[in-house]
């Protein structure tokens, strides 16, 4: 039958295509669809055409090597054992969804046997595992330890000792004793496998590829299978090695002689350019003419992969993007200057077990130590460490090997990393710092050191304050990270005073909050783009961290500061802000509402509340006027999009497929978070900061909370209300308070700027200060949620924990400082031991299966204390055996256990799974537009900002593995759910901020050409925009003109390497993009505005003139 397969296949040219969706069907059982014996094993790349296979290592006769692919566990697995008794066994495993093509050719028969190869391209490197246990004789006992564990490239590299591999710094290409490395799988992303087979093992081989290339996949991904032959190319005497060496010598005179040497390296790293000297050649050659290089090997990032063959017509495409910068300053690197205050471009690196991937600068708020060094901000760079498809999960097995032998394996790599450094190109760049955010994100701080210039990591460290008193290595840690927080720089204070704090027994309760006075916190408002006299500002100045309250008899940038609030000495005196205290809907998460139900919230509240917002949610485009209710649930995000969604609605836009898709997109993550995350909105409660009662009029158990949502009235809340924390794991954590109105807090008293939308706590004497109580909490920063609604109060509250933390771990006495490499293996103990989330996770587990209360419930609630408090400690939390255990519910696992609590019930509200399914970005020409003359001057200036913009998009696309109508939407909603605090964190940064950069970019060229013109009409742009975007004619004149080969990368899609294209006119065409015009959806939605009301008075006037005929 597989055989019948292949001869009934349109065969064009010499191989036949097909193109597959895919994931598998949720019954499939996890059994191996096919598993092989191989013969021989190649790693290398694919370039072509004709398509050749480049091999840098390979292994042949090989005796114990096997290879399968499962259907149920989506993965394919390797096995091999060397003849070199040296390298251990290699165990790898690829996701079915990174297989980008597979080539299948069969040639050489004997017998009812055939030679088979198998050549297969991933989109990213496998997970590699090394098993050890075979390298020792069998007559002998095995040495205790870990056998079997993650590895990196360096298990591989048999020529060198291991104790040497951790002496050089990583770099993103092999360099100094790296460069024997047999098996680079950070760079070479194809292996090829031959086996010789039997017919019945060749069917249940193409039986597999058949099912691979069909199977179920979703809109966003999509992989080749070819049967052709390919041919195995002689490995180059050119090899890898030499790129970097070739790109210090090339660009040594350069005036962006760095810069076009990270950009190269990146592009290398990424697998866009071939890690060949031959291809970096090829490339450097083609921008000897380039006008400006940097910015078009920027734009090169957008490609799936450069081809040498059309290597000058790639660089003439990225060349398009100049189009938009033509009125621009520009820095060293070719980056726009024009950037909002405390905006800043930073450079990013991504450390894997077998990578070092270098990203372009993206834009990022600054923090203080890099202003305070501005003529070395290009010398700074973000590091972060993962795994090859996100975030490094760190196991039982990880840390075990880790214990063995702490010099080899995964974490070892990121020990040499924070030790020896990292080097790029013609730099070296060391480690500076990493604060508590930094730790928990897996990512620190590393500077180029200038000692010539009076650069060096310990005189920054030095000038970022005094951290000697500071013996805990942790804490050390975690105050340098303060500086570094995200800040907009407000003023310099010259002038205040220090107040003590409030502290009754051994409770703090002012802990974190001083004073400012109403101007500035206005300045901090102002900064930040916000008009409004906030009650509250986080802030950072020099040593001190915490909250500003407002009280109104202070004056001008006069501050009080209380001893809590001082972390460390500094001389700094800048203030920086980090946000301001506003409205924000209270909002239950599992956590929260597992306690709820369990302190006596009957679940059908609940279960009534979600099934509201399900309607509300689904209904979003029935009920546009609603969308500015503050209290709709889709206000936040439709808000946050970059799309005027109300005024496109009104305007009649509602058929737009990228409207519509954004719509989608903000209905898919609405659901899914109250699906996964139990997100319920709570219209009748509020999400405040916490400051406190400086006048001492509150009685304990007692709250001042007034709420003024935007466009409503103010608001004071009384009452008996919920109040809670997250994270909320213990039923201590959640309390009543009792909320009254004070004529201490009136506007009179106050002079008009009464506290608002912040929660007041009590500072009168008592058993316990009440932040305290919820989840540990202080005010320095803390966010509390405070529920009002009658159906959400709790019948009586339970004792809260006690949050004492843990005895911490100091340096010996013998040693005088916290030493650089203190911190360096610190942070890789956090990231070994940090287990927060597990034992978050085990806790709801057992919260359904047990009761929130149970011995073992509360035992965990204890442990997750101890690990919030890790970063300030440094103990580690063990959890013990008996509580490891524990039964999934269904709402964590698929086929978890049917729960029969509330959160089970809520989840199940919900069916089937949701995903995004795009509407077809179909061409059409909106029936409202005004039928106006566009100049041919406007068309083509507009057509070619389209290419360029696409472009540009297209890189984000590909950067962030987010579609266009998700960048949009400013929300990302495909992709693993377990990595949504990763993707949501980009969203609101990186991406958030390269949004913008790109829509200003855009509309200030649009602006610059309007304005150049005789009639100065923006419309006229916006409506050329909607032409070439959506008339084909338009689109093939005016945009498609700038594309000399429509080949390309297809954003959001893995297609065939263009490379293995046997036709040279063979194209990959690239997917058309739509939201150009949208840029400018204002003046188009004016200009349909207009021409309905011209039409409706046209029409009124025609029914004048009727009547008056009539009446005659």
């Amino acid at each position: 039958m597989a055989e019948e397969f292949l001869n009934s296949i349109q065969f064009g040219g010499n191989h036949a295509e097909f193109q597959f969706p895919g994931t598998g069907s949720a019954g499939e059982k996890p059994r191996d669809a096919f598993r092989i014996g191989i013969d021989t094993f190649g790693m290398g790349f694919i370039r072509g055409p004709p398509t050749q296979f480049v091999p840098g290592f390979q292994a042949q006769d090989l005796e114990r090597a096997q290879l399968s692919l499962n259907f149920g566990k989506q993965e394919m697995f390797f096995k091999a054992r060397f003849d070199n008794d040296y390298y251990p066994v290699l165990l790898c495993t690829s996701k079915l969804c990174d297989i980008e093509k597979v080539i299948y050719n069969n040639n050489q028969r004997t017998g009812d046997y055939k030679h088979v190869t198998l050549t297969i391209t991933f989109s990213r490197p496998p997970q590699i595992k090394a098993d050890w246990k075979f390298l020792y004789p069998r007559d002998e006992p095995l040495p205790p330890g870990v056998h079997i564990r993650r590895a990196t490239e360096d298990d591989w590299n048999g020529a060198i000792p291991k104790d040497q591999c951790c002496c050089q710094p990583l770099s993103p290409l092999p360099s100094g004793v790296r460069q024997k490395a047999p098996m680079k799988f950070g760079h070479w992303k194809t292996f090829q496998f031959t086996a010789i087979l039997d017919k019945r093992s060749r069917d249940s081989v193409l039986h597999t590829l058949d099912r691979l290339r069909t199977l179920e996949r979703g809109e966003e991904a999509r992989t080749t299978v070819h049967y052709d032959p390919v041919t195995v190319f002689p490995t180059s005497p050119s090899t890898i090695n030499d790129i970097a060496e070739y790109l210090r010598r090339e660009y040594k005179d350069h005036p962006n002689s760095f810069e076009c040497q990270y950009l190269f390296l990146g592009l290398v790293s990424h697998g866009i350019l071939l890690p060949h000297s031959d291809s970096v050649g090829s490339l450097r050659h083609a921008l000897q003419f380039s006008f400006n290089a940097p910015r078009v090997l920027r734009a090169l990032f957008r490609l799936e992969r450069l081809d040498e063959s059309q290597m000058a017509q790639q660089v003439k495409v990225a060349e398009a993007v100049h189009v938009t910068q033509a009125g621009h300053s520009t820095n060293e690197a070719g980056l726009p200057t024009d950037l909002p205050p405390d905006r800043i471009y930073m450079r990013r690196v991504h450390v894997t077990p077998t990578r070092v991937l270098l990203f372009p600068a993206s834009i990022e708020t600054s923090n203080r130590v890099i202003r305070r060094w501005p003529e070395f901000q290009d010398n700074f760079l973000r590091v972060s460490f993962g795994d090859e498809d996100g975030k490094l999960r760190i196991n039982a097995l990880l840390q075990r090997s880790d214990d063995d032998n702490p010099r080899t394996g995964v974490l070892a790599r990121i020990r040499i990393a924070l030790e020896k450094g990292i080097q790029i190109g013609s730099r070296h760049y060391v480690f500076l710092a990493a604060g508590e955010s930094q730790l928990k994100e897996h990512s620190c701080w590393m500077i180029h050191e200038e000692p010539d210039r009076g650069f060096t990591a310990n005189i920054v460290r030095q000038n970022m304050g005094n951290f000697g008193s500071i013996r805990i290595v942790a804490k050390h840690a975690s105050r340098m990270g303060l500086c570094f927080s995200a800040t907009r720089r407000v003023c310099d204070i010259t002038s205040g005073d220090r107040i003590p704090d409030i502290a009754y027994h051994t409770y703090n309760y002012t802990d974190g909050v001083g004073n400012c006075s109403v101007e500035l916190a206005e300045m901090c408002a102002k900064a930040l783009g916000n008009n409004t006299s906030p009650s509250a500002v986080q802030i950072r100045m020099g040593g001190y961290k915490g909250i500003l309250s407002v009280l109104p008899r202070l004056r001008g940038t006069h501050v009080r500061l209380r001893p809590s609030m001082r972390k460390f000495a500094s001389n700094s005196t800048e203030l920086g802000v980090m946000k301001i205290s506003t409205h924000s809907h209270a909002h239950l998460n599992r956590q929260a509402i597992s306690l709820l139900s369990h302190l006596g919230v009957p679940d059908e509240v609940f279960i009534r509340m979600m099934q509201i917002q399900i309607r509300n949610i689904k209904n979003i485009e029935l009920h546009i006027e609603r969308l500015d209710d503050t209290k709709h649930v889709a206000r936040k995000l439709y808000k946050s999009s970059e799309l005027p969604i109300l005024q496109m609605l009104k305007a009649r836009f509602n058929k737009e497929p990228l409207l519509r898709n954004v719509l989608k997109c903000i209905e898919c993550q609405l659901l899914q978070d109250l699906k996964y995350r139990a997100r319920i909105q709570v219209n009748e409660g509020a999400f405040l900061m916490g400051i406190a009662d400086e006048y001492g009029v509150l009685k304990p158990g007692e709250i001042y909370c007034a709420v003024h949502p935007p466009g409503g009235k103010r608001r004071v809340v009384t009452g008996q209300c919920t109040i809670f924390r997250n994270p909320c794991l213990h039923p201590g954590d959640i309390q009543l308070a009792t909320a009254i109105d004070h004529e201490r807090f009136s506007p009179q008293v106050w002079q008009g700027h009464p506290p608002t939308n912040v929660v007041v706590f009590s500072t009168q004497p008592g058993e316990r200060n009440l932040p305290s109580k919820l989840s540990g909490g202080d005010l320095d920063g803390d966010f509390f949620t405070v529920l009002w609604d009658p159906e959400l109060q709790i019948e009586d509250p339970e004792e809260p924990m006690d949050y004492t933390p843990v005895e911490p771990e100091e340096i010996p006495d013998d040693q005088d400082n916290v030493e650089v490499d203190d911190i360096c293996e610190f942070f890789v103990e956090f990231m070994k031991s940090d287990v927060l989330g597990l034992v978050s996770h085990i806790h709801e587990a057992k919260s359904d299966n047990l009761d929130p209360s149970d011995p073992q419930c509360l035992e965990l609630a204890q442990l997750a204390s101890d690990a919030v408090d890790f970063t300030k400690t440094g103990v580690p939390v063990k959890i013990p055996l008996h509580l490891q255990n524990s039964e999934a519910p269904d709402f964590q696992r698929e086929g978890g256990y049917p729960s029969n609590k509330v959160l089970g019930k809520l989840y199940r509200l919900i069916q089937p799974p949701l995903e995004y399914t795009p509407v077809s970005g179909v061409l059409r020409k909106h029936s409202w537009l005004p039928s106006m003359i566009i100049p041919t001057l406007y068309l083509k200036e507009v057509g070619k900002a389209k290419h360029a913009y696409d472009i540009e998009l297209e890189g984000l696309m590909r950067r962030h593995s987010m579609c266009e109508a998700e960048l949009w939407a400013g929300v990302s909603v495909n992709g693993d759910r377990k990595k949504r605090r990763e993707r949501d964190s980009a969203v609101r940064g990186p991406v958030k901020e390269a949004m913008e950069a790109l829509r200003r970019t855009y509309q200030n060229h649009a602006k610059r050409f309007a304005q150049a013109q005789l009639d100065k009409d923006m419309k006229k742009w916006a409506i050329a925009a909607y032409h070439v975007t959506y008339e084909q004619e338009s689109t093939n004149e005016y945009v498609n003109i700038h594309n000399e080969s429509n080949r390309g990368s297809t954003p959001g899609s893995v297609f065939a390497d263009e490379g293995l294209l046997e036709e040279q006119d063979a194209e990959v065409p690239r997917r058309h993009l739509i939201s150009f015009p949208w840029l400018w959806a204002i003046e188009l939605c004016h200009a349909v505005t207009d021409d309905i009301i011209k039409e409706e008075e046209e029409e009124d006037d025609a029914a004048l003139l009727q009547d008056q005929v009539e009446d005659v």
